[in-house]
């Protein structure tokens, strides 16, 4: 159906809606218009799999995958939100068709996928930074991004994705065009990371673009590091960003600009607290925390998916959750040696969800993209592998 280079797989209907959904996603996070393009996807990923002779199988992670979903969605039932249990098993189907589709097309079309993803990010920076309207503002506010995820972390997580894997493209090109073009657009997305100023995302990326370096791109390496102090560097002294500032939330654990950083050591002694109530089963994927900060400031959730796994779902939720992430990076690490890509964006999802969410269960936000979509990169099966 569609000769192009990129293109491995002759019968890949549904590639237009998903690459445009994957795009939409990443500069309008959680329109209902663009989450109509993945339910189009869906049925035309089904329609191209009657065509296909053999299915491909991914990872027998995926079982693990279906029970943790599956356990947390029926927490609901115990809960004070029985009546939206089918709402979270129809969410949770979608969670699982996107990493059944996302590990497909990780196998059979890599490069255009990660191009298609790495644009996306590209853009939805691009948008963040011309909405920008006084640029000597943004030294002391945190870049919101107008349309896509409403918390700025999340949208730093968008960008820290967008960075690693266009290091990651830039670092497997061997023509000086390629190399040049993907090392702009990475440069774009790490200046929309830093311009958040959200020290979680910044330290994350950073840690997990070093585990991407070889030996036999050190030159590349040299020259994209060497292109990004510079950039650094010109945007302090054009004082678009203050590092003084954010130096200072690197060294103060307790401090945030906006009010809500320091609250977080309460708010998981006050999970814990609530957790030893319902230690086994706990409290359900929708119930809130409901946390009544000195400052009369209500949060509702963790701030943490595993502290945030132990309150919605116990000890048995946490314990799924804990096997199906382990099982996840040992597939990664499999596969680490021929391709570093999918454990490294693993890991920096492990991170991000250190300090934000309660739990992933949802309709299409930046939690698919932050970390079920890295979840599946790690569940493919080499051809060799399915053959075995």
């Amino acid at each position: 159906m569609f000769n192009h280079p990129f293109i491995k797989d002759k019968e890949s209907y549904y590639l237009p809606t998903l690459l445009l959904f994957i795009t939409g996603s990443f500069i309008f996070c959680g329109y209902s218009s663009i989450n109509a393009l993945f339910y189009i996807t869906i049925i035309a990923f089904i329609i191209k799999l009657t065509h296909q002779k053999t299915v491909d199988t991914i990872s027998t992670g995926i079982i693990f995958v279906i029970f943790t979903l599956l356990y947390f969605s029926m927490t609901l039932l115990w809960s004070s939100y029985p009546g939206d249990f089918i709402k979270y098993i129809r969410y949770s189907l979608c969670i699982i068709s996107f990493i059944y589709i996302m590990s497909y097309t990780y196998q059979r079309n890599r490069i255009l996928l990660l191009n298609c993803i790495l644009i996306a990010s590209t853009l939805s920076s691009l948008v963040a930074i011309f909405s920008i309207n006084n640029l000597s503002s943004i030294s002391i506010i945190r870049l919101p991004s107008p349309y896509g995820p409403e918390n700025v972390i999340d949208f730093a997580g968008y960008c820290a994705i967008g960075f690693i894997i266009g290091l990651y493209l830039t670092l497997g090109s061997k023509k000086i065009e390629f190399i040049a073009l993907y090392s702009c657009l990475s440069i774009i997305n790490l200046a929309a990371c830093l311009l958040t100023q959200s020290r979680g995302p910044i330290l994350y990326m950073t840690i997990c673009s070093l585990l991407l370096i070889r030996k036999k791109n050190i030159k590349i390496t040299l020259f994209l590091f060497s292109a990004i102090i510079a950039l650094v560097i010109s945007l302090s002294m054009t004082n678009i960003i203050n590092l003084g500032e954010l130096a200072s939330r690197f060294l103060s654990l307790n401090t945030e600009l906006n009010g809500s950083q320091g609250y977080r050591g309460a708010i998981w002694e006050f999970s814990l607290s609530k957790i030893i109530e319902s230690p086994f089963f706990g409290h359900g994927i929708l119930t809130p925390l409901n946390y009544l900060t000195p400052s009369n400031t209500l949060f509702t959730t963790t701030h943490n998916v595993y502290i945030g796994s132990l309150f919605t779902g116990g000890v048995v939720g946490f314990s799924f959750f804990i096997i199906m992430c382990a099982t996840t990076l040992k597939s990664g690490i499999k596969i680490y040696k021929d391709d570093p890509l999918p454990v490294v964006l693993f890991l920096y999802a492990l991170m991000h969800i250190s300090s934000q969410w309660k739990f992933l269960i949802m309709s299409p936000d930046a939690p698919w993209f932050i970390f079920w979509m890295p979840l599946a990169f790690n569940l493919y099966k080499k051809q060799n592998e399915n053959k075995s």
